[in-house]
């Protein structure tokens, strides 16, 4: 990620929406990263939707219901993402905003661990 963002950086702020489009137009799920608040730099204290969390953790699981192996390594990849989120948030000393994501991914993944098709 760090080679991408001194490339990033020397980007205008118009080149930056454009691009933001074109990867929005290629993977519309991510539109929801635009409805939230985004573990950047100091911040004051923010409220998380938890909703919004909660939807993308159990789009991120209903893809554990194809047995296709790649599907699995999305959902992995699509948690782990959004647990990266909250462990910006922790740096960050923002520990609601952390708790509410940590919580999220850990009610859902434990909710749905058993409706997954069983591999053998």
């Amino acid at each position: 990620m760090k080679t991408f963002q001194k490339t990033l950086e020397q980007r205008e702020k118009s080149e930056l929406i454009v691009l933001i489009q074109q990867m929005l137009c290629q993977e519309p799920e991510l539109q929801w990263l635009l409805k939230t608040p985004l573990p950047t730099a100091p911040l004051p204290k923010v409220s998380l939707d938890p909703d919004l969390y909660r939807q993308q953790v159990r789009t991120a699981m209903e893809l554990g219901n194809q047995l296709r192996t790649y599907k699995r390594h999305e959902v992995k990849r699509r948690l782990l993402a959004m647990k990266t989120f909250a462990d910006t948030f922790v740096k960050q000393q923002q520990s609601a905003a952390a708790l509410t994501i940590y919580d999220i991914l850990i009610t859902e993944v434990i909710t749905h661990f058993n409706t997954y098709p069983k591999l053998c």
